[in-house]
């Protein structure tokens, strides 16, 4: 989508290809993808969803890209963004837990006590998903790496241990240690700027079973806050250019994980409007 945004506002003209239903799936929710869907359509990107390339053609260099739905584009570019495969190899040569990435505990620590794990290879339980799944975002990467740096160097005493990763098993839809427990685990934060836009996602809000749309009170068609519950408790946000209200959620959430809807009204955020989340 960055790309995307970049080649359009340099003069080129984009198409941008997508599979899926709709834009950024493993990201963000229906209300807010179909915002940035909008949005860029709005600058005049020509997305195609639910649409494939089924092969390009040209000699030394691309010429024309032959698509699902019968169309053929001409080409001077191809961007392919197909995400990434976790290098587990040497992870898997020393015996370590891989499942999706290396499995790890909340310190960062692996299936083998002096190994330790960090970043986009690192698989934990996110008390916020209430899965294991790994993170791939600078924020979770600097994070885990100073807490893996701090157990390393004996001074993390203060974190809270849970069961040793071994003991987690491997049916993902059981019960999981530290799964519902929130209470020293920052929420996932990410950012994208596209077009001098602000996209801001914080916690799980593809969890979510209800959304506030339009919360904070002065939340406009071109500046959009969704707000995500799990029953009553504040489980993730999505706001455009919402700076300041994503700031102080940020905050509200990492001092109170288990922030309820009622808390969000005392802090002054507009939440009457709600409807279901419609997030798969």
């Amino acid at each position: 989508m960055e790309v995307a945004a970049g080649a359009q506002a340099a003069g080129l003209d984009v198409t941008l290809v997508e599979q899926g239903g709709r834009l950024c799936s493993r990201t963000l929710p229906i209300a807010a993808a179909d915002w940035l869907r909008r949005f860029h359509v709005s600058r005049g990107v020509d997305v195609r969803l639910g649409c494939s390339v089924l092969r390009l053609d040209g000699d030394a260099d691309v010429r024309s890209a032959q698509l699902s739905d019968g169309s053929a584009l001409p080409v001077g570019a191809v961007v392919v963004g197909i995400g990434i495969d976790p290098s587990t190899s040497l992870a898997e040569q020393m015996g370590l837990q891989v499942r999706s990435g290396i499995v790890v505990d909340r310190n960062c620590r692996t299936s083998v006590p002096e190994i330790f794990a960090a970043g986009d290879v690192a698989e934990h339980v996110c008390p916020w998903h209430r899965v294991p799944v790994r993170i791939e975002t600078w924020d979770n990467a600097n994070r885990q790496g100073a807490i893996a740096a701090r157990q390393i160097a004996g001074s993390g005493a203060a974190l809270h241990l849970v069961k040793p990763v071994q003991a987690l098993g491997d049916d993902l839809q059981g019960p999981l240690e530290g799964a519902s427990d929130r209470s020293c685990t920052a929420p996932p934060w990410f950012w994208s700027d596209q077009y001098g836009v602000n996209l801001q996602v914080i916690g799980a809000p593809l969890c979510g079973d209800t959304v506030l749309a339009g919360a904070g009170g002065n939340a406009t068609v071109d500046s959009p806050l969704f707000i995500y519950l799990r029953g009553d408790a504040v489980i993730g946000a999505v706001g455009i250019n919402r700076p300041r209200e994503m700031r102080r959620l940020r905050k509200l959430l990492a001092e109170r994980p288990d922030l309820q809807r009622d808390a969000l009204i005392a802090e002054g955020f507009d939440v009457a409007h709600a409807e279901p989340a419609l997030c798969s």
